[in-house]
């Protein structure tokens, strides 16, 4: 739930993690998934 949530977010807000999510979650994006989930629920 809580990835699809973010999915949504991604795709949304920033198209750039959307792609790096479909070569296979950068680190960067891990990181930044993190922060989400610190920041929200």
């Amino acid at each position: 739930m809580l990835g699809v949530r973010l999915e949504v977010m991604t795709t949304t807000v920033t198209p750039h993690f959307y792609q790096a999510k479909r070569q296979g979650f950068s680190s960067d994006l891990m990181l930044h998934k993190q922060a989400e989930n610190a920041n929200g629920d």
